[in-house]
């Protein structure tokens, strides 16, 4: 099971998305899973990446499972944007990522 997860942000330099403000509603509706700064803590479940554009500009060094969300899209793939925080959970808990 997910217990912590890191998260690293881009640098928000052409936003079409606050992942601040996602990265909050996470932690909110998640009280269970302890979402942790990435720089602060690199001992995680699991690395999510949230980059406010299309260009995934971010990078990270990690040895374990990694998801990338950037508006509308995660780990590349479409998903609503209006149930982005809730499409990231379903997908953090599933047991095909407990698996990987």
């Amino acid at each position: 099971m997910i217990g912590k997860v890191g998260i690293k942000y881009c640098g928000h330099c052409m936003p079409l998305q606050s992942m601040y403000d996602l990265g909050d509603e996470l932690a909110e509706l998640a009280p269970g899973i302890g979402f942790v700064p990435f720089f602060r803590d690199p001992d995680v479940d699991l690395l999510l990446i949230l980059c406010a554009c299309p260009a995934e500009c971010v990078s990270a060094r990690f040895g374990g499972p990694v998801m990338m969300v950037s508006p509308g899209y995660i780990d590349h793939e479409k998903v609503d944007p209006d149930s982005m925080a809730e499409e990231i959970l379903r997908r953090l808990t599933s047991e095909e990522r407990e698996s990987k």
